[in-house]
């Protein structure tokens, strides 16, 4: 709930995107009267942020009818508009959480708009448990948006593969450069510890790495703008990132019993998430986003020449004498 007493003072030309963009969300899209109240409201407090409104004001600016019959059933609508715009602003708020700024109305028969900037002391990260499903929409939009560059860290997972493949076959991908790391462990008993953590059997997981690593070389042969490596360091997380988002999934230990476990023999529905985005954790974007960056960096530096596609060679040498990389000693298992 917002405090009342405070009125966000940040930059109007950035009030006024996050305004357009509530007005033709989900939630206002075809509520034309709410729409209608909150421009009165908004327009009101590009001019002045404290003045209210009451019920009257409001019907006779948004032009209800305002006779001596219809004044009551008027000052009702306003009432009933007011209701419904502040359910549909919970709605927008929880569905938009990564937003910067906050709108609400407040008042009770005098009413004015609120408007806020989210700065939280530390960062709220919206923590996410069954995150597949529940974010099916964001995903869908991060690959199939337009962007400058997709990041997609992952194992090796078939469930992605399966999702992503008919994505570009139809041309749905429109990021200028699309970029994939999948896990190439460098033995066998390192698959097993992680096949072990994952509750996974070894045969299956094997194959899933090899088939992974297979279809994303043939996506990046048959994709201009995709460009694989693989990467032999530990999983821990999995992650998409884009330039404003980054949803890391979490990778706990498997724990006992097909109905207690994460990840589910293959089937890893019941993974949890963090979101983060630029405008709404800032610092866990960042931290998170550098580290699959670095990541990135690291497994392309180590990659041979000869095995990375023709196409990449070039901008590859480029971005590796661009990049000052911190290598760290490792000292070796005894």
């Amino acid at each position: 709930m917002l405090d009342d007493k405070l009125t966000y003072n940040g930059a109007p030309e950035r009030i006024a995107v996050a305004f357009k963009r509530l007005c033709v969300s989900d939630e206002f899209r075809k509520a034309h009267l709410c729409v209608q109240v909150l421009r009165t409201l908004f327009e009101s407090f590009q001019r002045d942020p404290q003045h209210v409104f009451s019920d009257t004001e409001i019907a006779e600016a948004v032009e209800l009818r305002m006779s001596s019959d219809h004044q009551s059933a008027s000052r009702g609508q306003v009432r009933t508009a007011i209701s419904d715009i502040r359910s549909r602003l919970r709605k927008y708020r929880d569905r938009n959480t990564g937003n910067s700024i906050i709108f609400d109305v407040v008042g009770n028969g005098d009413y004015r708009l609120a408007i806020q900037h989210r700065v939280p002391a530390e960062d709220r990260v919206r923590f996410i448990f069954e995150h597949r499903k529940h974010t099916e929409a964001w995903f869908e939009e991060t690959v199939c948006g337009p962007s400058s560059d997709v990041l997609l860290v992952s194992i090796a997972s078939q469930h992605t593969l399966d999702l992503l493949s008919p994505w570009f076959a139809d041309g749905l991908v429109k990021a200028k450069h699309f970029r994939v790391l999948t896990w190439r462990p460098r033995s066998r008993l390192v698959t097993a510890s992680l096949c072990e953590h994952l509750g996974e059997t070894l045969p299956r997981f094997a194959k899933n790495l090899r088939d992974a690593w297979k279809s994303w070389k043939q996506l990046q042969d048959k994709y201009e703008f995709v460009e694989v490596y693989g990467y032999s360091s530990v999983p821990t997380t999995q992650g998409v990132c884009s330039d404003t988002a980054i949803k890391v999934e979490l990778l706990p230990f498997h724990r006992a019993g097909l109905d207690r476990g994460f990840h589910g023999w293959g089937s890893p529905d019941r993974r949890p998430a963090i979101l983060a985005t630029v405008t709404d954790s800032p610092m866990t974007y960042r931290v998170l986003k550098e580290s699959f960056e670095d990541l990135w960096t690291y497994s392309m530096q180590n990659t041979p020449e000869s095995a990375v596609h023709p196409r990449w060679r070039l901008e590859r040498r480029k971005r590796l004498a661009e990049h000052v990389f911190l290598a760290r000693d490792v000292a070796p298992i005894s």
